[in-house]
């Protein structure tokens, strides 16, 4: 992820967050559960949950919730695209 984009984010969210904290966020607060780690690497999210029994929940919802968060980054004006979520 180059500089630019890391600086876009920062200024558009007043936040200092990388785009994978952001879909790991974006985790916790779709599904409701607790991301023990997380991160996003070539286009997708790689998660470690700290209750693996939500695994299946995530997968089931999976589709709905990439949805989600194409949506999330289009509006902070973020163009990564996550093609699928994969467990630890």
């Amino acid at each position: 992820m180059g500089a630019q984009l890391r600086k876009s984010l920062a200024k558009k969210t007043r936040e200092k967050q990388t785009v994978g904290a952001i879909a790991v966020n974006a985790v916790e607060e779709f599904f409701g559960v607790e991301v023990e780690r997380g991160f996003l690497r070539f286009s997708k999210l790689f998660l470690k949950l700290k209750n693996r029994g939500d695994q299946l929940r995530i997968f089931a919802e999976q589709k709905n919730f990439l949805a989600f968060l194409a949506e999330k980054f289009r509006k902070m004006g973020v163009a990564v695209e996550v093609d699928g979520i994969f467990f630890k």
